[in-house]
């Protein structure tokens, strides 16, 4: 069993928003395979298929977030 965050992180270094939990999405849809930064630079490959909108409360949504199964923590970037 893998250990994920619930929270949201802000992230001042960050390009994208991010979670690794498919239920927090009030919609989505499949894109393609997407390049990213690492925090030293790097791009590498990962297994995003999906992006869309997370409601985090009554007023807050953020829109273009993508899931990444592989990640433990979700980022939102400010």
């Amino acid at each position: 069993m893998r250990k994920v965050s619930l929270f949201f992180i802000l992230v001042t270094g960050a390009t994208d928003h991010v979670t690794c939990l498919k239920n927090t999405f009030i919609s989505f849809h499949k894109i393609k395979p997407l390049k990213i930064s690492s925090q030293n630079g790097t791009y590498v490959y990962v297994n995003v298929n999906y992006a869309g909108t997370v409601q985090l409360t009554n007023n807050l949504i953020i829109y273009d977030v993508y899931y990444i199964y592989a990640f433990t923590l979700n980022i939102v970037s400010v």
